[in-house]
């Protein structure tokens, strides 16, 4: 966006949340234009839109919308917006952190927000991805609520597994290492269910939940995992066929790029941390 660009841009930044959204617009100066909150519902985007052109008429600005929350609880406005015909780019909320820490009272609360988002749009508008409706997006976004969803079933599993040390500790002392290499292998798991020690029936039964609570857990998860694979091959990726790179890394992947045209560059593809770190397809 050019210098010249810039000066007749009509920022407008806006606070998601689940129930409600705060909508700022600020001048190219920083001056603060109007505010508003409104619903989740139709009828609040049109409002919304409505007063962006009564604005815009006053002030001969063209809007551009920043919102933090492109793809969660902000999908809903986004879309409602975008079907107007604004153009909107994803602010990261972290830029909006950064900017508050270097302010003299660092406060909080729905419109300071929204003025944060402004106001970043106003200094990084070129570096921002964004945001579009494509059919990649909407891809990346069922891998990635795929993927959040096994998340969650592999953390329980491991609860599941730490508990059942115990309860497995507490029957047969370091012994129960001795029966199975694995301890949580489909064969052991099958053998915790079968066996009858002498024991409290409170633990026993304990032991038996949990040990069924891990085998119905690894059947949803195989499940997820054969949905992630299923969605990426009718979408033509390919990621999975680099070195290391199995079904849940390239769905994580995915969904955390969204649609790659986003972006302007290579390099403004930000590192995304929640794809480098190590996940664990075994469970």
């Amino acid at each position: 966006m050019t210098t010249e660009e810039r000066a007749k841009t009509l920022y407008i930044g806006v606070d998601v949340h689940k129930d409600t959204h705060t909508a700022v617009g600020i001048s190219p100066f920083g001056e603060k234009l109007f505010e508003l909150t409104i619903g989740n519902y139709q009828k609040d985007f049109d409002a919304l839109s409505t007063r962006i052109r009564k604005v815009e008429s006053e002030s001969l600005l063209s809007p551009y919308i920043g919102l933090e929350d492109c793809r969660g609880y902000g999908e809903r406005i986004a879309s409602a917006l975008y079907a107007h015909g604004y153009p909107m780019v994803h602010v990261p909320p972290i830029l909006v952190d950064q900017a508050r820490k270097r302010q003299t009272h660092p406060e909080k609360n729905d419109s300071l927000d929204a003025l944060g988002v402004a106001k970043v749009m106003m200094h990084d508008i070129d570096s921002l991805p964004v945001y579009s409706i494509a059919e990649s997006d909407t891809t990346a976004k069922y891998l990635r609520e795929l993927s959040h969803d096994r998340t969650f079933l592999v953390e329980e599993c491991t609860r599941l597994k730490n508990q059942l040390h115990l309860l497995l500790h507490r029957i047969y002392n370091t012994e129960y290492r001795t029966y199975f290499k694995n301890p949580f292998s489909p064969k052991a798991l099958e053998h915790w269910l079968r066996i009858r020690p002498a024991c409290e029936p409170y633990v026993l039964r304990a032991l038996k939940r949990k040990v069924k609570r891990i085998q119905q857990l690894r059947v949803e998860i195989r499940e997820l995992e054969a949905d992630m694979q299923e969605i990426m091959d009718k979408s033509g990726y390919t990621l999975t066929t680099a070195s290391g790179c199995g079904t849940v890394l390239a769905a994580s992947i995915i969904g955390e790029v969204g649609d790659i045209h986003r972006f302007k560059s290579p390099a403004r593809m930000h590192r995304l941390p929640s794809c480098t770190r190590k996940l664990d397809s075994r469970n």
